[in-house]
């Protein structure tokens, strides 16, 4: 029996580590113990469907200093087997270097996203550290799995090809969502490589909403968004956070994405939605390379979404395959791990 420890602290990781936790504690439980962690790094309470065996005992907010203290303690009287960690955040951070120096073994799922730039910051760097402390990397896609071969010169042994746990995610719940609106367009804009750029973003985010007042939008809320500060016209709702069956079902019937947020271009691809990126570079270029996507910019190419939404048949292409995988990635980590041949 392999007893894994699941380290997570925001929404977006507790969403993609989920389904791996379920199907393991209903199908794998005979050979895998995955208990959770949750390191308060972005609620006080626990998030989505994870209900955490052990949390840090810091308030929500807190610095990586903290959270890594916090791990750090708990691993003094608690060794597992391997850490495993999501993504690209302070907790997945914590987690791997805290496991790292103690010699655990470390799991990364969704690892080798790369926009080779400084941004996304800090998650850009996040990434690259815990890729190279992580015993085994689970990449969503190709060029992920591209990028760490050709990145740490590993065996292929190290990474597994699995497809993106959200997609999972949907695919266990969906169709059981609610009822929605139809039509609506989607906005949410929070990444902190944006902060500066945020005045002039919603000035011509502005302009759409004004050009298109004929279409209705609605903008959620993020806690590290700032358009609460800003007056919307009519025909933008602002909505605070929703359930994630909700949020899906809001986003399986919208018309249109405008965002920053790497989650919502996956999410969008998998449900076929126009989906329009608003930041200079991405590490889910896949979107935008088969016509899901349209990768804008945060300055005035804003300007031109009204007519790349009423011109969707020049550029979008709703037959593309979603490039993020088929629903099986948990399936595929936990094949892995049961396997007591691929473990160090």
């Amino acid at each position: 029996m392999k007893r894994i420890l699941a380290v997570f602290g925001t929404r977006p990781e507790s969403l993609k580590l989920w389904p791996i936790i379920k199907l393991a504690r209903e199908e794998y439980a005979d050979s895998l113990d995955i208990r959770t962690y949750f390191t308060r790094q972005s609620e006080e309470k626990y998030i989505s469907d994870i209900e955490p065996d052990y949390a840090g005992k810091c308030s929500a907010g807190v610095r990586f200093g903290q959270i890594y203290m916090g791990i750090e303690s708990f691993l003094d009287d608690n060794t597992p087997n391997a850490v495993m960690v999501q993504g690209d955040t302070f907790s997945a951070l914590a987690g791997s270097q805290a496991a790292y120096f103690r010699d655990i073994p470390v799991i990364h799922v969704e690892a080798g996203l790369r926009t080779f730039r400084k941004n996304p910051w800090p998650e850009e760097m996040i990434r690259c550290q815990v890729d190279r402390m992580a015993w085994v990397k689970f990449s969503p896609n190709v060029k992920a799995e591209k990028c760490l071969h050709e990145e740490l010169g590993e065996p292929k042994s190290m990474s597994l090809m699995t497809g993106n746990t959200i997609i999972d995610r949907i695919g266990m719940s969906w169709p059981n969502y609610i009822d929605m609106p139809e039509n609506m367009i989607i906005c949410q804009l929070h990444r902190r490589e944006s902060w500066e750029q945020f005045e002039t973003m919603m000035r011509y985010l502005g302009q759409v909403f004004l050009y298109m007042a004929d279409e209705r939008f609605s903008f959620l809320s993020h806690p590290n968004g700032k358009v609460s500060g800003y007056d919307l016209p009519g025909n933008v709702r602002l909505i605070t956070a929703l359930e994630y069956p909700d949020m899906m079902s809001l986003l399986a019937h919208c018309k249109a994405v405008i965002t920053d947020s790497g989650g919502l271009i996956e999410e969008a691809a998998y449900f076929k939605k126009p989906c329009f990126i608003l930041r200079d570079e991405t590490e889910r270029m896949e979107s935008v390379e088969i016509g899901l996507a349209k990768l804008i910019g945060r300055g005035k190419d804003i300007s031109a979404i009204p007519w790349l939404i009423r011109n969707l048949g020049a550029w979008f292409n709703p037959e593309a395959s979603c490039p993020y995988g088929d629903g099986q990635a948990s399936r595929r980590i936990l094949e892995f791990l049961k396997d007591k041949a691929n473990w160090p």
